[in-house]
């Protein structure tokens, strides 16, 4: 969601994450970003203005005061997908996000979840989650209504579906929602000819084969079964740029992106990387070979891409002190074993600059977790439009962080100890959602 904003013409000042390896990974990516690797539950807003106050000072505009707070607080608690339990904890990071929202006073905010979330209740609430965070934060801000969208819709090959939830301070304008910038594709075409939008003025979305096609093929990398990155020769670097489509040229940073608005990242185009190699067995590469193009493996149920289609939603596996489940994994379109974390950063709408942790199972979660770039773009595009603020191109070039960044540990095991090491700062609530000093 940060890239999405920052590619929309925000500058991304501070970051709340808990989990270590997800923390270093925004760190690696955001490198004037100031990132506070805490739970939410436990974060004063007072230690929340100070980073806030470094990341603004670290861009050189300590004079400037927030503008927008965005979030996506866990969805394991509200998703169909999830046991739909409304006292699970982590959704008591609502409660949370409406604090911190108040405390920090921001122009307006955002908040991204799973469709389900519109009408699951908070424990000991009546009121579903929409209608609470708009009580809550009554009479200073005026929340608009809550929007259901597919990623799809903007130039995302993905069939994910979520809401938002957006508002803003009553002196401001309540930024509407974002609008849609193409035809979706679906999953499994009906015939093996491109789909055409006659009954659209918007242009076609881009396939999963358009997402991917200009990858290599992995089993030709050798130093890909212990690294998740690769120097790939320079001949093979011109045919697969030959093979990319518009879509993945913008992605391969082969083409510029005018609407793009976020700092360039210093790269190697030669480099490819988030690509450690998944290893199958024979008897389970012969029964993927089985699997008909848009058709479900019948043992593992994993999904077979479709070329021409567009993929299911990716998924996230669950932490070790959750039961360390790993999400199904599509399997490729074309090859016998299941997507790359690149590949399934391409059908995310990443750029290829950007990195995820060298874990193939953190890499996926980190994938699975976060907002499609493009989608997250056009919700900041829709808040910065309502606070009327410019679009400024950054003048100038980002080093992305130390490597050592993607090597960190989620931690999950060590969370008691976290737990007892954060009850320092332990933020309360009463019934109103109000922060109390403990």
């Amino acid at each position: 969601m940060a890239l999405g904003f920052e590619q929309a013409g925000f500058d991304i000042v501070c970051a709340v994450e808990f989990d270590p390896a997800h923390a270093a990974a925004h760190r690696f990516n955001f490198p004037n970003c100031e990132v506070l690797q805490v739970d939410a539950s436990a974060l004063s807003v007072a230690r929340l203005k100070r980073g806030v106050a470094q990341g603004l000072s670290r861009l050189g505009r300590a004079d400037r005061k927030v503008d927008v707070v965005f979030g996506g607080p866990p969805c394991q608690g509200f998703s169909v997908g999830g046991l739909g339990d409304p006292n699970d904890p982590r959704n008591e990071l609502i409660r949370h996000f409406a604090r911190l929202i108040k405390g920090l006073k921001p122009r307006a905010f955002a908040l991204e979840n799973v469709p389900a979330m519109a009408s699951r209740v908070l424990a000991g609430t009546e009121e579903a989650v929409p209608s609470w965070l708009a009580a809550n934060l009554e009479p200073d801000y005026v929340v608009g209504k809550p929007g259901v969208f597919n990623a799809s819709a903007f130039g995302v090959p993905q069939d994910r579906r979520r809401l938002v939830v957006m508002g803003a301070r009553r002196s401001e304008h309540v930024p509407g929602s974002p609008a849609a910038t193409h035809t979706a594709r679906i999953k499994v075409p009906r015939s093996a000819s491109r789909q055409d939008p006659k009954d659209s003025s918007l242009s076609l979305g881009p396939s999963v084969w358009e997402a991917i096609r200009d990858l290599p093929d992995l089993d030709r990398f050798e130093e890909l079964l212990t690294s998740d990155s690769v120097t790939i020769p320079i001949d093979d670097r011109k045919e697969l740029r030959e093979a990319a489509s518009p879509y993945a040229e913008v992605l391969a940073g082969f083409q510029e992106d005018e609407a793009d608005f976020s700092w360039p990242r210093r790269r190697s185009p030669s480099m490819l990387t988030s690509s450690l190699r998944t290893t199958h067995s024979l008897a389970v590469r012969l029964r993927f070979a089985g699997v008909i193009q848009g058709e479900v493996d019948s043992v593992s149920r994993f999904f077979r891409l479709h070329p021409d289609g567009i993929s299911p939603t990716l998924r996230a596996g669950s932490t070790p002190d959750r039961g360390s489940y790993s999400a199904p994994r599509p399997i490729h379109p074309h090859l016998d074993r299941v997507i790359s974390v690149r590949e399934a950063a391409r059908l995310h709408g990443y750029p290829d600059w950007f990195r995820f942790s060298a874990a193939k199972w953190h890499g996926f979660r980190q994938v699975g977790n976060s907002v499609c770039p493009p989608f997250a773009r056009a919700i900041a595009a829709s808040l910065r439009e309502s606070l009327e603020e410019p679009a400024i191109r950054p003048d100038g070039r980002l080093s992305l962080g130390a490597e050592d960044l993607l090597r960190v540990p989620s931690g999950a095991g060590r969370r008691a100890a976290g737990r007892r090491s954060a009850a320092k700062e332990k933020i309360s609530l009463d019934d109103k959602g109000l922060a109390l000093a403990a």
